[in-house]
């Protein structure tokens, strides 16, 4: 009988990143959202004609460049 232990955070972070680059398991993600019934519409109108990293690019934007404004802003206070 195995033992559910959990993960350490480098665990969590490395199986994060296998599944954001594994293409056939985010494209399932995606079909499994677009078919389900309880899925958010919201979430299946974002997703809609787009891969999960592309969806990912698009939401991640805003923080990208607030990030890039708040390091160009510090420059030289260090």
């Amino acid at each position: 009988m195995a033992r559910n232990r959990k993960m350490s955070f480098e665990e969590e972070h490395q199986r994060a990143l296998d599944f954001l680059n594994d293409e056939a398991a985010l494209a399932k993600m995606v079909q499994e959202i677009e078919d389900s019934p309880d899925a958010d519409p919201q979430l299946k109108a974002d997703l809609k004609g787009k891969t999960f990293n592309e969806y990912l690019m698009e939401k991640a934007e805003p923080l990208r460049k607030a990030w890039n404004e708040v390091a160009a802003n510090y420059k030289g206070h260090y």
